[in-house]
């Protein structure tokens, strides 16, 4: 699950 929350948080990075 950790890997999906990290996956996730560099996609909210990208999006900014």
């Amino acid at each position: 699950m950790s890997l999906i929350m990290q996956k996730r948080n560099v996609a909210f990075l990208v999006l900014l």
